[in-house]
């Protein structure tokens, strides 16, 4: 009884104490307390905190306030003996001064503003920028200006102690921004029926060194879905191989084409496997000589079990290896281990390449691009027993396939063209 009784009084207290102080206040982007203690003012995952709490104050006995930026927020007040939380106000709104009289201003491709400062000129998702925020210009104290590409922006002014975002202005259009975004279909194909696409063939090379053959009968069509595996068929691993009857993809000198693989991953799980959609230029030594006039090899998508909440980008040309491992779920929350479908993509024109997975740009390359109209699309299933690519140990992939499965599934693929150059595509 004395227990209970203790507690009985505790939360008597603690009720009594979660109404003795007062609630914060807002003024611009500016959150405060009228008594001095340990405050924590706190975002929620929604909002870009961590998966419980960012702290993005936490004062001691003297703070009184705190600057952020615009969003909502948690405040929490610490103390008491034990040491808890003695009261909680959610959804405290932060909406900082949108009063663009003072504002930027924008003069042909040129963003000012009026006072000097420490700003940042970003480019949304959607308009090339990554998936958080790409800062165009991140200027110091001693900048007034940003020359920038077409495109809509949003400018942050930053300072303040703690250090965060003072004020937003979002939508500021420069230029044209819709002028390079038409784009025409050039080719398409949704692999519906029950036979091999008549745009595709099987390819009559597989790679050397490879633990695989080729064969028409590791590929499938079925439900819209057009499925390739890797088999152990006797002692052989029996995968196949799919090139584009249209072998004359290429940019030249005025247009910008668009790749897009609608893939699923997910079921490519034995070791050794490897799933891609890549674009080759077929003929004479194009590829590998490492003459970009003559074409060369990008992999648009290259997926293996062996890392598998990653793939890979890479662009070939002779003894040339570009390459960029992608990690989706670490940087955009996307985990290709479940059974999804995601776009993977890449827009090229003579100066650059872009590579994208859902629409967020992860890897530019502005070396050894060709503009030869000589490249043909490739979907394959490959495979290797040992050691992968030279880094992975991957054991037996006969043994591996017999435990787990080795299949890429591809619901569509279709190339787009615009007959512009984008010079924002790299920036």
């Amino acid at each position: 009884m004395k227990n209970i009784h203790s507690l009985a009084i505790l939360g008597t207290a603690l009720v009594l104490s979660q109404t003795a102080f007062a609630q914060p206040s807002v003024n611009g982007s500016t959150i405060s307390w009228p008594s001095s203690g340990w405050y924590q003012v706190q975002r929620p995952t929604a909002q870009g905190g961590n998966p419980v709490d960012w702290d993005v104050c936490n004062t001691n006995t003297d703070g009184t306030s705190c600057s952020v930026p615009d969003g909502t927020y948690r405040v929490k007040k610490q103390g008491g003996n034990p040491w808890r939380t003695l009261q909680t106000w959610n959804n405290v709104v932060v909406e900082s001064n949108t009063n663009t009289s003072n504002g930027p201003t924008v003069s042909g491709n040129t963003i000012s503003w009026p006072n000097s400062g420490w700003y940042q000129v970003q480019r949304p998702t959607a308009q090339g920028g990554n998936p958080v925020d790409w800062n165009v210009c991140n200027t110091n104290s001693d900048g007034t200006s940003c020359t920038v590409p077409d495109g809509t922006y949003r400018v942050k002014k930053q300072g303040g102690n703690p250090w965060g975002t003072l004020q937003t202005w979002n939508n500021i259009v420069v230029g044209n921004p819709t002028s390079n975004s038409s784009y025409t279909q050039i080719f398409r194909e949704d692999f519906n029926g029950s036979s091999i696409s008549s745009k595709f063939k099987l390819a009559n090379w597989a790679i050397p060194n490879r633990d695989t053959t080729n064969n028409i009968n590791s590929c499938s069509q079925s439900n819209g879905k057009l499925n390739l595996s890797i088999k152990n068929i006797g002692n052989q691993r029996q995968t196949c191989y799919l090139i584009s009857k249209k072998q004359d993809f290429g940019p030249g000198d005025n247009s910008t084409l668009k790749f897009e693989y609608r893939a699923n991953v997910s079921q490519v799980k034995a070791r050794g496997a490897w799933f891609a959609g890549w674009l080759f230029a077929l003929g004479g030594n194009a590829s590998t000589d490492g003459n970009k006039n003559t074409g060369a090899e990008y992999d648009v998508f290259e997926y293996m079990p062996t890392w598998n909440t990653a793939y890979n980008t890479a662009v070939h040309d002779g003894d040339i290896a570009l390459k960029k491992w992608i990690e989706p779920k670490k940087d955009y929350g996307i985990d290709l281990t479940q059974n999804k479908y995601h776009t993977f993509s890449v827009e090229w024109n003579k100066n650059c390449m872009a590579f994208f997975i859902d629409g967020h740009r992860v890897n530019t390359n502005t070396s050894h691009v060709s503009k030869a109209k000589k490249h043909t699309i490739f979907l394959t299933m490959e495979g290797q027993t040992g050691t992968q690519w030279n880094t992975w140990n991957v054991g037996s992939l006969q043994n591996n396939l017999n435990s787990n499965p080795a299949t890429g599934k591809i619901d569509w693929v279709k190339v787009s063209e615009k007959n512009s150059i984008d010079p924002g595509l790299c920036f």
